[in-house]
């Protein structure tokens, strides 16, 4: 399915042992296969190319820049950033660890009311109950989604493709581990259909 807009939302983090955040050219690869703007291009820190997001939701305040505003039901969101913590939690330089209750609040926060897919580009996002969580807080709160989609472990960056374990990086070149062996999928609230994917299936 080719997406009628496609959004990038980067979470770098800087770390004394490594000079450069890998997640930094993991996020350039999306841009460059979607083709994303600079105007659909977000990251929580000041990063070239990027839109930087102001400070989110508080008790005090709320930001003034909507930007997840302009996203629908023909949507695609891709979220670049660290997890683990068993599938819990994604990492946020100044909040820390941001379970998928703060981090659906988060979007709502920067407008989102609808969309049609969010994709976690993050360590063991499909695992634990980071994406299940996720997606319930934003139904509550109001929003459409059609599916969330996230990585059962670890991932890494390989020739411009994501790769889930030693043995995918081994057999890559020739074809993919199944779904079951690599992401977890959420189904949402709205009717998104994809069209020539076997993926995602109404249950």
């Amino acid at each position: 399915m080719k997406w009628n807009k496609v959004f990038i939302l980067l979470f770098p983090v800087n770390r004394p042992n490594r000079p450069r955040d890998p997640l930094l050219p993991t996020s350039e690869v999306f841009k460059r296969k979607y083709r994303i703007p600079e105007a659909h291009s977000f990251a929580t820190k000041t990063i070239s190319g990027y839109q930087c997001l102001p400070p989110p939701h508080s008790q005090f305040s709320q930001p003034a820049d909507k930007p997840f505003a302009q996203c629908d039901l023909n949507s695609k969101l891709i979220v670049v950033a660290h997890g683990s913590d068993h599938g819990n939690r994604i990492y946020h330089e100044e909040f820390g660890g941001l379970d998928g209750a703060s981090f659906a609040r988060m979007l709502i926060d920067y407008g989102l009311t609808q969309v049609g897919l969010i994709s976690m580009k993050a360590c063991q996002a499909g695992k634990g109950e980071f994406l299940p969580t996720l997606v319930q807080t934003l139904i509550e709160e109001g929003v459409k989604i059609g599916w969330a989609i996230g990585y059962k472990s670890n991932i890494n960056l390989q020739d411009d493709s994501i790769t889930t374990s030693c043995w995918d990086v081994f057999t890559r070149p020739w074809h993919k581990l199944p779904d079951s062996q690599r992401v977890r999928i959420q189904q949402g609230n709205a009717f998104v259909p994809i069209p020539n994917s076997n993926r995602f299936k109404y249950r």
